[in-house]
């Protein structure tokens, strides 16, 4: 009776090592991840790296050379960790590593102008206010005030908000708007002198 040789082969270890090109970064901003791993085995060449932030995926890339890249500017502001996943194959174990990225808001300017100054008692008077950021388009909304007095309140659509009028007292009247701030862009405002007559 002849004995039975039973040989085991283990898969390759594999490292992962991730960064990214800009950090911190400011919102909107593209920043370019690069997953680099290291293997004692056969080359990793034209397998896939998974780039998450949490459980949300923010893409695949190919690995070419040793490494796989992924630019993205969907990351909201904040501390975010962004992990780059390799699932393994029969001759590789799986792996994975993590860089902790910091995403600044987005600084916005805010610009104000009328259709109609000066205007007459009664008349409707149309404020628009634009919202600008070095990055991304500003999302949110806007008030309009005359003086302390809230006028109204206008949402932004293309960084662009209005707000309508026709109950503007006789006299100079200082308009401001202001943006509020949101969880990615910093908040910002502008004023103007409106003559009704």
């Amino acid at each position: 009776m002849s004995a039975v040789l039973k040989e085991v082969v283990n898969r390759s270890a594999v490292s992962v090592a991730v960064s990214s090109d800009v950090n911190p970064s400011v919102y909107g901003q593209t920043v370019t991840f690069t997953a680099t791993l290291t293997t004692s085995g056969p080359t990793l060449d034209g397998q896939t790296v998974t780039f998450k932030t949490g459980p949300t995926v923010l893409g695949s890339a190919t690995i070419s050379g040793g490494a796989a890249t992924l630019s993205t500017s969907s990351l909201n502001a904040g501390s975010r960790t962004v992990t780059a996943s390799y699932d393994g194959d029969a001759g590789h174990s799986p792996a994975s590593g993590s860089v902790t990225q910091v995403i600044s808001k987005s600084s916005t300017t805010t610009a104000l102008t009328s259709d109609v100054n000066p205007s007459l008692v009664g008349q409707a008077v149309t404020f628009t206010a634009t919202v600008n950021s070095s990055t991304a388009v500003p999302t949110g909304t806007v008030k309009f005030k005359r003086g302390s007095t809230l006028l109204g309140t206008g949402t932004l659509s293309g960084g662009v908000a209005t707000f309508t009028t026709n109950s503007l007292p006789p006299g100079s009247d200082k308009i401001t708007a202001t943006y509020t701030a949101t969880p990615n862009f910093t908040g910002s405002s502008a004023s103007m002198v409106q003559q009704v007559e």
